[in-house]
Formats: structure tokens, C-alpha cells, sequence
């Protein structure tokens, strides 16, 4: 579980989630304040941008080769 506070900016972590993780794995990012900023992700099918609420979450699952919703 990642929770993310005092940012004002909108993140985008395409690139920046671990790869080498046990198939079957799964992270949660969790927006836990109210400041205005996203938590962005694309996992090249589909553009994620609503995690933009505190207490949005974004949970994703490694297949063992990328990530998936």
C-alpha cells in the first residue's frame, strides 16, 4: 500500500512502479489529502487519471510481466 499526501502536482507513475515483483502481487496507491493534485497511470491500454479525491485508490495487479486493473 502507497498513500500519497502534500503534493500539488499531479504524479504519474507509468514508469516508476516495481517490475520485479512475484506474479500475483498487487499495489494500492491511496490518495489521502485533499490537495489537487492526481495520481496518473497508463498501463497502454488505458490512461488512469481519477485518482484525484482523498481516499481515491488505484489498485493495480502484476501478471508477472505488467501491471493490471
Amino acid at each position: 500500500n502507497i498513500d500519497f499526501t502534500n503534493f500539488n502536482a499531479d504524479i504519474d507513475l507509468t514508469n516508476q512502479l516495481p517490475t520485479n515483483l512475484p506474479k500475483g502481487a498487487r499495489v494500492i496507491l491511496r490518495k489521502i489529502d485533499t490537495n489537487r493534485g492526481r495520481i496518473l497511470y497508463n498501463d497502454s491500454v488505458i490512461f488512469y487519471n481519477f485518482v484525484k479525491k482523498q481516499g481515491d485508490y488505484l489498485e493495480l495487479h502484476w501478471n508477472g510481466s505488467k501491471f493490471i486493473i
